[in-house]
């Protein structure tokens, strides 16, 4: 079953990710029309870039709600990364 969660962690957000920016502008417009910020929350930070896309388009990007958001992404985004890490040196 970790395994299986890890791969939903890791794979799921990205695929979302790409969906997004290929059929909306959400992430264009959080992005300011660059590749960059796509290009780098793709690899690591998929789920914090949804997050700051949806709140760049509803227009809540200043928000303490929006804050907390944001961080409560970074943390699922960093678990995930490092989840597997942790499982490899216990054994």
């Amino acid at each position: 079953m970790s395994c299986l969660s890890q791969i939903v962690f890791l794979v799921l957000p990205r695929i979302v990710l790409v969906l997004v920016y290929l059929n909306f502008d959400y992430v264009q417009q959080a992005a300011h029309k660059g590749i960059l910020l796509p290009l780098v929350g793709f690899v690591v930070l998929p789920l914090t870039v949804l997050a700051y896309a949806l709140m760049v388009d509803v227009g809540q990007s200043a928000t303490s709600i929006a804050y907390l958001l944001l961080i409560i992404c970074i943390a699922t985004d960093l678990g995930s990364l490092f989840i597997g890490t942790s499982n490899r040196r216990r054994e």
